[in-house]
């Protein structure tokens, strides 16, 4: 049969430049790789132009792309992009991105609650938690965690009881992460004895746990009990001094805190910028210029900028 010729130059030229770039594969036997083809944007592309987003239009142009592209259930991507819009505060369009998905992974679940939560619509949260155990999909360890902080910023402590239950019976109830968020819940919800228990039954406690509980108590007004606890702590870091110190100046009792800085400079612990915003805030209430003069001395030559810490922030 004669070879059909294109009856334009450019259709010839085209097969020219197309038979000419593979003349292995058409020996093999194999169709060649069409030069003229537009390379296939798959996932690896998709995340690069997400990171590449430089505002709300561009991510909705790159979402355009992916749906383009046939990579709409694509759950990593899917993720990536509610990170994106939550970073940008476009959760309506995040909530958009997670109805699409047919059947969301537990991960993709937490993702879409974690990011309600950091977003201020911790309520959304727990809502959309209830509708992730409706339809029957099984938590897992950092489920729990992500909830019981949504109910920490709603103040719901009837819901976060609720969660704690569910999180026993699916045997993540010995994870630190979960138990320490469980204790934060019951300080900052006012239930004392709850937040006491889950420390006293936690068989590994990390700094972190230690020092929750020495806030909590805090919180609580019980600031002998949560001088014990730092006296107990096998290890201190910077973060356990500061709470101990905060408490002593949230309690009117500014020598106290000195003298517990005194401590920590002899253990060697290197203060930072809060430790120092505390003492500031003691010296205020001793009302000393001079150790004032030497905080504010000591924060410049060690490089703290203490500007832009919140003087009535904590641990």
């Amino acid at each position: 049969m004669p070879l059909a010729i294109p009856a334009s130059g450019e259709a010839l030229s085209t097969m020219i430049a197309c038979v000419s770039g593979a003349p292995d594969a058409l020996q093999a036997g194999r169709p060649p790789p069409s030069p003229c083809a537009a390379p296939r944007f798959g996932t690896e592309d998709a995340l690069a132009a997400l990171r590449r987003c430089a505002d709300f239009g561009q991510l909705r142009q790159a979402h355009a792309r992916i749906i383009r592209s046939g990579l709409s259930s694509d759950q990593l991507l899917a993720r990536k992009m509610i990170q994106v819009c939550s970073s940008r505060g476009q959760m309506d369009y995040a909530a958009l991105v997670f109805r699409q998905i047919e059947r969301p992974q537990t991960f993709t679940w937490n993702v879409m609650i974690r990011e309600y939560t950091m977003n201020g619509g911790s309520r959304r949260a727990i809502l959309l938690y209830n509708l992730m155990i409706c339809k029957g999909y099984a938590p897992d360890k950092f489920t729990f965690p992500f909830v019981v902080k949504a109910c920490i910023d709603s103040l719901v402590i009837e819901k976060g009881r609720e969660v704690h239950g569910m999180a026993i019976k699916a045997g993540f109830s010995r994870d630190v992460f979960l138990q320490n968020t469980l204790m934060d819940l019951y300080f900052k919800c006012g239930d004392r004895e709850c937040g006491c228990r889950v420390f006293e039954k936690m068989p590994v406690r990390s700094v972190v746990s230690w020092t929750t509980m020495i806030s909590g108590l805090i919180a609580c007004g019980d600031l002998d009990g949560a001088r014990r606890t730092f006296e107990q702590m096998p290890a201190k870091n910077v973060v356990s001094w500061t709470a101990m110190i905060n408490g002593y100046v949230k309690n009117g009792q500014p020598q106290e805190a000195f003298d517990l800085f005194r401590r920590m400079q002899i253990d060697k612990v290197e203060p930072n910028e809060f430790t120092l915003v505390n003492l500031l805030k003691a010296c205020t209430e001793l009302g000393s210029l001079k150790l004032g003069r030497w905080i504010h001395d000591y924060a410049l030559k060690n490089g703290f900028n203490l500007w832009g810490i919140p003087w009535d922030s904590s641990y």
